[in-house]
């Protein structure tokens, strides 16, 4: 089977040779026909449909001659395997052609339809024709078929649109999923030579103003030195990794913090509330990180809060840092912002958190509709 559908012209010469066997087995029983002249026409009537799949125009215009010579013979009528012809050869011509050339096809059939059908009942009734049946019985026998054929054409035609379609949307799912790729590592790049390069400069102009205070005979000054040397290098190493989850170069911008709270919930019409002194954080993690969540719940908030309000309030201690978001709306919580959704976003907020040895939480408030965001962040890393 796998085959014939690879090779359609088997199918095709199979039909052919089964139809063939049957017309010449039919004409050589009848002695009366005009031999051979009738098995040519047989010939041409049945053989072009093994064209069908290569040149159904062809298969056309040949089956009409053998048709329409058949009928024209004398002693001749419309046998059995000639009806089972003339309803193959019509929808292989709405099936395999098209436009035009599908017109051309189908009115050579219907014009060998009529002869035969015109010769052959004049002789079965005495040369009394009914016209009715003259006009109606081929036009049944070639346009219904035909038209089923049209219909299969038109059918495999969406099949391959779609499949094509399906292709290009994978491809462009593709690209989207490699785009959104390559932005999460630029993203992480960047936070992590912002946070950690940080650290490490400030590790080395520690090391080299104890350097300038060290005596030059000082124990203590070898190991300075080598501190600052293995700090430029670990710096040096972080900034050459950091370049292979990028395209570009390296991040020039600040990264996010405390400071950038208020124009973040400014810029979606929210609320923000701090209590305690923020100033004075020295982990740019820790700042990232309360930045972060509070920029995920508020994206959750305008997807899920169906136009809700939201409310931030950021909670200074001596031992930590607790951000809560709030939404007001009547929102599921479904996709990133659910608490049993289990959704990327969160959960990557979650680890980020956990990262910095803080909890989140993340659920129905209780108090009101909405939904409620939580973090506590220590400021004291262990």
């Amino acid at each position: 089977m796998q085959r014939i559908r690879r090779h359609p012209q088997l199918l095709d010469a199979a039909l052919a040779g089964v139809l063939l066997v049957a017309g010449l087995a039919d004409t050589a029983r009848r002695p009366e026909l005009l031999h051979p002249v009738t098995e040519l026409f047989v010939l041409l009537s049945v053989g072009a449909i093994a064209l069908r799949s290569r040149a159904p125009l062809l298969m056309c215009v040949v089956a009409a001659a053998g048709l329409a010579g058949f009928g024209l013979l004398p002693e001749t009528t419309t046998p059995l395997w000639g009806f089972v012809a003339v309803l193959v050869l019509a929808f292989s011509a709405g099936a395999n052609l098209g436009g035009r050339l599908r017109l051309a096809g189908v009115l050579a059939l219907l014009v060998a339809a009529y002869i035969l059908q015109v010769a052959t009942s004049a002789r079965l009734r005495d040369g009394e024709v009914s016209w009715a049946d003259v006009w109606i019985t081929p036009l049944v026998l070639i346009g219904v078929p035909a038209l089923a054929g049209g219909l299969l054409r038109h059918s495999r035609a969406q099949t391959r649109r779609v499949r094509e379609l399906a292709a290009e949307l994978a491809v462009e799912r593709d690209h989207h999923a490699a785009a959104a790729a390559a932005a999460e590592r630029n993203r992480i790049a960047r936070e992590l030579h912002d946070v950690i390069s940080h650290s490490v400069s400030v590790m080395l102009v520690q090391a080299g103003a104890a350097e300038a205070l060290l005596p030059p005979a000082a124990p203590a000054l070898q190991p300075v030195l080598r501190v600052r040397s293995a700090g430029r290098d670990a710096l040096a190493e972080l900034r050459r990794q950091l370049g292979l989850l990028t395209d570009g170069p390296g991040p020039g911008d600040p990264m996010p913090g405390l400071d950038d709270l208020r124009s973040l919930v400014a810029g979606v019409d929210g609320q923000l509330e701090v209590v305690g002194d923020l100033d004075g954080i020295s982990s740019p993690g820790v700042q990232l990180t309360a930045y972060r969540v509070v920029q995920e719940g508020l994206t959750n908030a305008r997807r899920h809060a169906n136009g809700g309000s939201a409310r931030v309030r950021v909670v200074r201690s001596e031992a930590a840092i607790e951000v809560t978001v709030l939404d007001s709306g009547g929102g599921d919580g479904g996709g990133e912002g659910g608490a049993t959704s289990g959704g990327y976003g969160l959960r990557g907020m979650r680890e980020r958190v956990e990262l910095y040895g803080g909890e989140l939480t993340a659920g129905p408030r209780g108090d009101a509709p909405g939904w409620r965001l939580c973090a506590t962040l220590p400021l004291e890393q262990r």
